[in-house]
């Protein structure tokens, strides 16, 4: 599993980075790796590049810094090639305000720079970068404060997950233009070894998605790719799976006890029981691998949060209409209790830190509120179980923003009327 990330701290002119380190205190989400010419780290070993640079710096040195930030991303690219990686140009200092004097430092520096680091892209990968890597209000930022270390930890983090899921779009785009292509030429092919006029060949009719309407061929074909991808997954990790083979694991597993158990209320022919019996054997298959897949125990919270990932893709759209307990119910049951696991720890993380009780509450309402989208767009089937963390997120919301408007103090957070969900840590 992985590790949590590591990101090279490089200093600009004028930064002192061990002090700025001190005064930050930069949290330990993240491994902060100070970058020196004789270092051994290797750029392929790192998970985002942090430029620190001194706003009061006057033109000159200011435009020679430009040249080694643009330096360092050239080399990253051509090191890494298509592996992105978060690039930011982090002011150690605030700002200060433009001035007429032709002295004074370039007031429009990180713009400047980070349209030169965009031609970069340009030049090195032609522009194959997600439109959030490049964007000024995400590359540049003021870091001279702990809530601003805490900040540039969550932007770092904010970045990878977005580079992997633009990178995982633009696989699954080419696959999709790869299959494509090769049914074309495919069709191609046939056309030319046809004899007969192939205006008078009827068109197949497409496979019927529900399993009410199934003609025998398509039992056969489903039962079939089924067993298929149950033989190709055997004892490999759920992530070893390619992208195709994932989804069609998850869309065979949510016909599966549908059909099982409209099965059971036909009647028993000899057919429908031969139906049956291989359905039933192939569930039983397919409810093994959700059990090896999903019911783990990670160590650390990055294995926990990429394990829920991995529930959330399996279950997803999955209906169970049988009884409980299944082990599609269990399944379903662990994924919304790590959900609400995962986001105390959240929460507790945020409790934790040396701020005002008022940022605490800003930055617990942001984390709710994004849960609470998360678990309202989720199509992990366990109604009771979803609909009791709906509530309780909701109500969690609502004594926020309450508790905002009463303008709370740290004392409000340990009372026994605080929903238990937020009270901090003794």
């Amino acid at each position: 599993m992985s590790m949590l990330p590591r990101v090279g701290l490089l200093a600009g002119h004028g930064v002192d980075v061990t002090a700025w380190q001190q005064r930050v205190a930069l949290p330990v989400t993240c491994r902060w790796q100070v970058m020196q010419p004789d270092n051994s780290v290797s750029l392929l070993d790192l998970d985002a590049l942090v430029w620190l640079w001194n706003p009061t710096l006057p033109p000159e040195p200011l435009q020679a810094e430009r040249t080694c930030v643009r330096g360092w991303l050239q080399a990253a690219l051509r090191t890494r090639k298509n592996q992105l990686i978060p690039f930011l140009l982090v002011a150690t200092t605030p700002i200060p305000t433009p001035s007429s004097d032709p002295a004074s430092p370039e007031p429009d520096w990180t713009t400047g720079t980070i349209q030169a680091l965009k031609g970069i892209y340009r030049q090195e990968l032609q522009s194959w970068v997600p439109a959030s890597l490049v964007d000024s209000k995400r590359m540049a930022m003021q870091v001279d404060t702990q809530a601003g270390g805490v900040e540039l930890s969550e932007r770092v983090s904010t970045l990878r997950t977005t580079i992997h899921l633009w990178q995982r779009r633009q696989h699954r785009q080419a696959e999709r233009c790869l299959a494509v292509g090769l049914i074309l030429t495919a069709l191609y092919v046939v056309l030319l070894l046809i004899t007969v006029p192939w205006t008078t060949a009827t068109a197949k009719p497409p496979r019927l998605a529900a399993p009410l309407s199934w003609s025998r061929s398509d039992w056969q074909y489903h039962l079939t790719d089924c067993q298929q991808l149950l033989q190709t997954s055997q004892g490999k990790p759920f992530e070893q799976l390619t992208v195709p083979e994932q989804e069609r694991f998850t869309e065979h597993l949510r016909w599966l006890p549908i059909s099982a158990d409209l099965l059971e209320q036909r009647r028993p022919t000899k057919e429908v029981m031969r139906l049956r019996s291989q359905v039933q054997q192939l569930l039983n298959q397919m409810e093994g691998q959700v059990e090896r897949w999903t019911n783990l125990s990670p160590t650390s919270p990055l294995e926990q949060a990429a394990l829920q990932a991995t529930r959330q893709q399996i279950l997803n759209g999955v209906f169970e209409p049988r009884r409980p307990p299944t082990v599609l119910h269990q399944a379903a049951e662990r994924y919304w209790l790590s959900e609400r696991t995962l986001t105390l720890r959240s929460i507790q993380d945020i409790l934790t830190q040396p701020q005002t009780v008022q940022i605490k509450l800003t930055e617990l309402l942001m984390l709710l509120r994004n849960r609470l989208t998360l678990v309202e767009t989720s199509r992990v089937h366990a109604p009771e179980l979803k609909a009791a963390w709906l509530q309780e997120l909701t109500s969690c919301i609502a004594w926020i923003e309450k508790a905002q408007a009463s303008g709370a103090t740290e004392s409000l957070l340990q009372q026994d009327s605080t929903p238990l969900l937020l009270r901090a840590p003794k």
